[in-house]
């Protein structure tokens, strides 16, 4: 039950900060510093689509936030890896979980497509 708490809370906060509307200032702040670290990828000549550097990409990225966010918490709160597999080491636990948490979000990205997710 834990593990299910673990990937889904972070599936749920990924997704909510990378495409909700509750996300919608966190996008903004880190577009914004996007925008101060990278000033010519913000060009306007650029199409809008192109607009943006790694920071902006991150900032719209579920599989990259909840990546980030699996290690965190698995570094401080709870690490399905290292429950499960004995022996296992600190960073190639952190890593474990990260990937886990990216294959979850990319299962569920690809089901809510095949679903009709964007024929709404």
């Amino acid at each position: 039950m834990k593990d299910f708490l673990f990937f889904s809370g972070i599936a749920g906060f990924a997704f909510s900060l990378a495409i909700l509307a509750v996300g919608n200032p966190w996008r903004r702040i880190l577009s914004w510093v996007d925008e101060k670290l990278f000033p010519h990828r913000w060009a306007e000549d650029l199409p809008t689509s192109q607009r943006g550097g790694a920071i902006r990409v991150f900032a719209f990225c579920p599989a990259c936030i909840s990546f980030w966010t699996a290690m965190a918490v698995s570094a401080f709160i709870y690490s399905p890896s290292r429950v499960h597999i004995v022996g296992i080491q600190f960073i190639p636990g952190l890593l474990l979980d990260g990937f886990a948490t990216v294959g979850i979000i990319w299962t569920v990205h690809v089901t809510l497509t095949r679903l009709g997710q964007y024929e709404l």
